[in-house]
């Protein structure tokens, strides 16, 4: 965790580009987390990202758009391999009910 997260879009195309995360705190998993999007004008602005339960890797990570009503609600991004940051990690886009 010395370094920065990044995460690509399982499938970028739909989202125009891969999505990259940076740690705002590189190491540190108990500070929030920010996204942005590699190309942000496709989302209006940049994404922001915060851990559910900051620290916490084992659990899910949500995601909310810093503006909602572009993305029809919030977006949802669940780890492939929760707790390991060894491995790749995957974004699944999906809408709010």
């Amino acid at each position: 965790m010395g370094g920065p997260v990044y995460v690509q879009m399982a499938q970028p195309g739909l989202m125009g580009g891969p999505v990259y995360v940076q740690m705002a705190q590189p190491g540190l998993m108990g500070g929030p987390v920010y996204v942005q999007m590699a190309q942000p004008g496709l989302m209006g602005g940049p994404v922001y990202v915060q851990m559910a339960q900051p620290g916490l890797m084992g659990g899910p990570v949500y995601v909310q758009m810093a503006q909602p009503g572009l993305m029809r609600g919030p977006v949802y991004v669940q780890m492939a391999q929760p707790g390991m940051m060894g491995g790749p990690v995957y974004v699944q886009m999906g809408h709010s009910v």
